[in-house]
């Protein structure tokens, strides 16, 4: 925070600030997080969908069954985060058609790419977003191409990814 900090942001943490974000410009906010360019701070370390487990609401998890080790809910406080999942939805389903529809990334810069595919292609098996599986399913003709053309190794292989998440929609 500086001095051009708008005061309304002064007193929120940086990952609240991101989520902000989310609710105004989706697919930068997706875009951001999957790049590892967002401050959300206090969980820089952590894996983009382990920062989306610590502040989605568990409602929003395809196992809503608490974690281990995290500490049980004490509802009826309203949660402030409960219209983050509808627009981590919309951001992601613009991101992946976006990323389709580009063209892509300079060879050395591939793997980098292939990495924030294949982690953005687990998000829909962590929490329920119809948006985005909705898009995946409908459209494997042109996924599946797209996808394969992103394979560097048997470990980062998005289509592998997208194959896996096919079973489960």
């Amino acid at each position: 925070m500086n001095a051009t900090t708008p005061p309304h942001r002064a007193n929120q943490i940086e990952w609240q600030i991101w989520a902000d974000e989310l609710r105004h410009a989706p697919q930068q906010a997706v875009s951001d997080l999957l790049r590892g360019a967002a401050c959300i701070s206090p969980f820089e370390r952590a894996a983009p969908h382990e920062f989306l487990l610590a502040i989605l609401p568990r409602s929003s998890r395809s196992v809503s069954r608490a974690l281990l080790g995290e500490p049980t809910p004490t509802p009826p406080e309203p949660d402030p985060t409960a219209d983050l999942p509808s627009c981590l939805d919309a951001g992601l389903h613009a991101w992946l058609l976006a990323q389709r529809q580009a063209p892509l990334p300079p060879a050395h810069k591939l793997g980098a790419y292939a990495a924030q595919v294949c982690e953005a292609l687990q998000w829909p098996l962590y929490f329920t977003l119809p948006q985005t599986r909705t898009a995946l399913n409908a459209d494997q003709e042109r996924w599946l191409p797209w996808l394969q053309s992103l394979v560097i190794t048997p470990c980062r292989a998005p289509e592998r990814d997208y194959l896996q998440l096919l079973t489960f929609i």
